[in-house]
């Protein structure tokens, strides 16, 4: 699958930190891949905070990423796995 941007929003944040919300019928192998985020480059900085729940569509899961912007690159660090 592909990255759906009507699947993110913008929780809040400041100081140039943002939350974001993602949801996908995608696993989290696909959403940890290096550039599935790069449609956001231009409003996703390092540092930002993304709480994906993944395979909306079979067994949900959770995941913390944390966003590294890299030249337009969207590259995810899993923060850690809450389900």
């Amino acid at each position: 699958m592909a990255f759906d941007r009507t699947n993110l929003h913008r929780i809040g944040g400041g100081n140039g930190q943002t939350l974001w919300l993602y949801k996908t019928v995608d696993t989290h192998a696909d959403v940890d891949t290096s550039g599935y985020f790069d449609e956001m480059a231009d409003f996703m900085n390092t540092s930002d905070v993304i709480l994906a729940v993944v395979e909306t569509d079979g067994t949900p899961g959770m995941h913390v990423y944390g966003v590294i912007n890299t030249g337009g690159v969207i590259t995810l660090t899993n923060l850690t796995v809450v389900v």
